[in-house]
């Protein structure tokens, strides 16, 4: 079973060395330091989570209220979400992506870097799956990111 568990502020440090995995899976040639972490424990419009499967913390997803695209109301944003590449394709991703979207219900935006080929189908997928495939996708060039806006209504279960 997947839950999600509020990262306190005294498990930051473990938060970080998760980030600098994460990062530099994504980003290899870079030296990942990322600047926004305290913001997490400061700013009421944050929220990050580790990602628990059974008895074992698989990952983290950190959640915010930023936006990229000025005319869409202002939605809930999955910054960062991380599973450790041993606990991948086993639908643990799918179940916390969707634990987030029904506990902030409301508009919602996730960006996908254009190069994370894995990253844009696993939203894909998943994001298609909990709306029915009622999304917008949208490429912002200017960031080299896939851009995906959706509504949750909340409590709603897929498997």
């Amino acid at each position: 079973m997947t839950t999600l568990r509020k990262i306190t502020k005294n498990e930051k440090d473990i938060l970080n060395n998760l980030l600098v995995e994460y990062l530099l899976e994504l980003l290899p040639n870079d030296h990942p330091e990322y600047k926004y972490l305290d913001r997490y424990w400061l700013e009421k419009d944050r929220h990050p989570f580790f990602i628990y499967f059974e008895s074992n913390m698989v990952g983290f997803v950190l959640l915010n209220r930023v936006h990229s695209i000025p005319q869409h109301p202002i939605p809930y944003s999955i910054a960062e979400f991380y599973i450790k590449p041993k606990f991948r394709k086993k639908g643990i991703g799918k179940s916390a992506a969707i634990q987030c979207f029904n506990r902030f219900p409301g508009n919602w935006e996730v960006q996908i870097f254009s190069n994370n080929i894995a990253g844009i189908h696993f939203w894909r997928k998943t994001i298609g799956q909990f709306t029915a495939h009622q999304y917008k996708e949208q490429e912002d060039k200017q960031s080299d990111r896939i851009i995906q806006i959706f509504k949750s209504i909340g409590n709603l279960n897929i498997n």
